[in-house]
């Protein structure tokens, strides 16, 4: 039997010599099609996490609306439109270090803005939220946790962040991040005040 098999192999092998030919181009095809894909799917995700970085809303956008909830757990809807003066959304987490750092700044800004601006906190997270707003004592209501459809289209990913809307609804500056070098020049001239600077660690 081994003998039969050893004489018809080779026979065999001939006559599909070019079925194997054309599987084995196929399949080196098949190679290079998927790498390719797969570079595309790595593209897609660099520049997906790349917009996540960014501000969903920029200047002049609509602000969608606004839902969260109240300290008490019950569920608030914000009218941007119920005040004649811009709202600012400061955005942030009880254990957020640059939160921490920007206190001093975010404090001279409604200092500074008293009576020009509505003053609104937004905490992402209900997560040791009592204590700490008793702690620090913020010049401003704050909700917690806005829904997953708020934070999508607000572009809350990141602590702390400054969106400044009219009471028409428009985005009017969307901030990312502590008041740190530039960003803090920008702040300044925007609100007409004088920032402190972050707090040492």
């Amino acid at each position: 039997m081994a003998n039969l098999i050893k004489k018809l192999l080779p026979g065999w092998l001939d006559s599909h010599s070019s079925i194997l030919t054309v599987l084995l181009i196929l399949s080196v095809g098949l190679n290079v099609l998927l790498s390719r894909k797969v570079q595309e799917v790595t593209d897609v995700s660099k520049l997906l996490r790349l917009k996540l970085d960014s501000p969903v809303l920029v200047p002049g956008a609509k602000a969608p609306e606004f839902s969260a909830y109240e300290l008490d757990g019950n569920k608030a809807f914000l009218n941007y439109a119920e005040v004649n003066v811009p709202t600012v959304l400061y955005v942030f987490t009880p254990d957020c270090h640059w939160c921490a750092r920007n206190l001093g700044n975010i404090r001279s800004v409604v200092d500074g803005g008293s009576g020009r601006f509505r003053f609104l906190g937004v905490s992402l997270t209900d997560k040791n939220l009592p204590s700490y707003l008793i702690q620090n004592k913020l010049p401003f209501h704050v909700y917690q946790s806005p829904t997953e459809e708020v934070r999508i289209a607000y572009g809350f990913n990141s602590t702390p962040s400054t969106i400044v809307i009219s009471p028409s609804g428009s985005v009017l500056q969307y901030w990312k991040g502590a008041y740190s070098e530039d960003l803090a020049a920008e702040v300044e001239s925007y609100f007409q005040v004088k920032l402190p600077g972050l707090s040492k660690d």
